[in-house]
């Protein structure tokens, strides 16, 4: 055991995480802090409403992304590792040329019904608020696609430094707008989107990412459009099933009950970022082993996970101390925020099977009707749940999906291995 656990710290894949756990805690530390700033300030009734704003934002950026960002992983990778270096920068610029147009739309779109979404999705009169939170989707396209650019060459210190510097841009906004004006829902939201637009600027000065606005299937493969198309439905199944849960209860509950849970969720949106890094981490090796090769590595990544899984215990011991930062009106949130962190659990340990059965097996089919299976399960129980359990209805609900997803994926890993026999 402890000679695995050595090759395990030893490995390429450990030090690449590493590197991407580090920029992740990082950012993760910023996100908490600006979390803590905004809801202290704010109090649990706005900031209910801010939360649900985040998570609309979330489902969209699901949405705009259209599945292209796994896409590069799959792809780009192989291409880059068979030296193909044309299809590589034809697939980014390709990528890149959606992503803007993506963009355009969403701040168009949303800023013609922010009256409409503001008032009945987000609860608010406010419409500036869908007007910065188009701001913000457009923002995160392009940005992250520099950073999955980085990551699909495997350079993970770049794409590290990135997420780092966003997360670093929007905690020195908050505390300006903080010291000189007072937060209010709308420069918050302000701040928010600033964040992802002033890192996208300061990136392409300090690191270009050398692709050009230039749409071209001729020279993709044919099977890109099918599998990035089964990855958008994935990724917008995955993204609902996960931020639905603070939109849904400023429905039933009060924004102050909203708030309260929002308190907790915020903070745990720190696990999906650690295990999307190590998600990244793995998809380009994934897609570039065969055979056995593909079997000791999965292993590996199996038993890293569970190193993983440790932490979050841990996180669970501090959780209330966490909780604290938030001041008196938040203190019921860290019993929630311990159960959530339990309930990541299954989840944590899914990357490696979720990302094998797409990168590796091509099946990205699997995983949508998966994600999709969760989906009414998720919403109807939570709509279910919630006036009898209350804010807790989808902590029991996302543990329950985490734990189905966590199952339903090892089986069929197995199933898989067991056929290429």
């Amino acid at each position: 055991m402890i000679t695995k656990i050595r090759n395990i710290i030893l490995s390429n894949t450990f030090k690449d995480t590493a590197v991407l756990f580090m920029g992740s805690i990082i950012a993760s530390l910023f996100t908490i802090m600006f979390t803590i700033l905004a809801g202290r300030e704010l109090g649990p009734e706005l900031f209910g409403i801010i939360s649900a704003a985040l998570s609309f934002i979330a489902i969209m950026i699901a949405i705009g992304d259209m599945g292209l960002g796994s896409t590069l992983f799959r792809y780009v990778s192989n291409y880059l590792k068979e030296k193909k270096f044309d299809k590589a920068q034809e697939t980014l610029n390709t990528v890149f040329a959606i992503r803007i147009i993506s963009a355009c739309i969403f701040i168009v779109v949303l800023t013609l019904l922010s009256p409409v979404i503001s008032s009945f999705v987000l609860k608010s009169e406010e419409k500036m608020l869908t007007v910065f939170s188009a701001l913000a989707i457009a923002g995160f396209l392009i940005v992250d696609f520099q950073i999955q650019v980085f990551q699909s060459q495997k350079n993970f210190g770049l794409s590290a430094l990135l997420s780092m510097l966003i997360g670093g841009i929007r905690l020195a906004l908050t505390l300006m707008m903080s010291s000189f004006f007072g937060l209010t829902l709308i420069n918050t939201m302000m701040v928010y989107a600033g964040s992802y637009i002033i890192s996208f600027i300061i990136a392409f000065f300090w690191q270009k990412t050398q692709v050009v606005f230039r749409i071209n299937y001729k020279n993709i493969e044919k099977g890109f459009v099918n599998f990035s198309s089964w990855m958008a439905l994935s990724r917008i199944a995955g993204a609902v099933n996960g931020r639905i849960d603070t939109i849904l209860l400023l429905q039933v509950l009060t924004p102050y009950q909203t708030g309260i849970f929002s308190a907790a969720r915020q903070l745990s949106f720190g696990i999906p970022l650690l295990a999307g890094s190590f998600a990244r981490v793995l998809a380009p090796r994934y897609a570039s082993l065969k055979s056995n090769d593909l079997k000791k590595y999965f292993m590996k990544t199996v038993w890293l996970t569970v190193l993983m899984c440790f932490g979050l215990l841990a996180g669970i011991v501090v959780s209330p101390y966490v909780i604290a930062f938030f001041g008196d009106k938040y203190s019921v949130a860290s019993g929630l925020l311990k159960w959530l962190i339990a309930g990541s659990i299954p989840f944590m340990l899914s990357v490696p099977s979720v990302n094998l059965l797409i990168y590796a097996f091509s099946k990205p089919k699997l995983i949508t009707l998966l994600t999709f299976i969760q989906l009414p399960f998720v919403i109807l129980g939570i709509i279910y749940l919630t006036p009898t359990r209350g804010v807790f209805a989808p902590v029991i609900v996302g543990g329950l999906s985490n734990l189905f997803l966590f199952i339903a994926t090892y089986v069929c890993v197995i199933y898989e291995f067991n056929k290429s026999k």
